[in-house]
């Protein structure tokens, strides 16, 4: 099973959102992260940047108000 770390992009660095991600769905305003351990979680405020393939990452960013 292959699982990611969510992480958010903000002031220059990268926090740690969420560990073992096991999907995530784009939606119309803002995504949808299931982990392995947590049923769905609906993030409004956060858009997918990059997915690192190789690196298990995945780096979200917040939206423009």
């Amino acid at each position: 099973m292959c699982q990611v770390s969510a992480y958010v992009k903000d002031n220059g660095g990268e926090q740690l959102l969420k560990e073992n991600v096991t999907s995530l769905e784009i939606l119309e305003k803002g995504l949808r992260l299931s982990t392995l351990f947590e049923g769905p979680t609906t993030l409004e405020d956060l858009k997918l940047r990059s997915i690192d393939f190789s690196g298990g990452r995945l780096v979200l960013e917040k939206t423009e108000p």
